[in-house]
């Protein structure tokens, strides 16, 4: 098998989590860095280009999460299934329960 394609973005440990349906591929980076939130965690979403699966290709959108915070680590996990993205967030704090 030959590569065709490398799917680029800036975030850390991109790859960690892949989903992918259809024509288009959600991967994570849960070490991604947002501002001052280290390791806050990102996704990012890549289409298929019109000339099909080659050269780099430039993610469409990239995922954060609003409330999100250092040590999260959103895009721990990823799944796509149509037009659904889920994304887990490994060490999220809920109602002030830790991680």
């Amino acid at each position: 098998m030959t590569e065709t394609a490398k799917l680029e973005a800036e975030g850390k440990w991109l790859g960690a989590s892949v989903g992918i349906s259809g024509d288009v591929v959600v991967v994570g980076a849960p070490l991604h860095d947002l501002e001052e939130r280290v390791n806050a965690g990102a996704a990012y979403v890549f289409a298929r280009p019109a000339g099909g699966w080659t050269g780099h290709v430039p993610p469409v959108a990239k995922l954060t999460a609003s409330d999100g915070e250092a040590g999260d680590q959103l895009g721990h996990s990823a799944a796509i299934d149509g037009d659904t993205i889920v994304v887990g967030t490994l060490f999220d704090d809920v109602d002030g329960s830790a991680d």
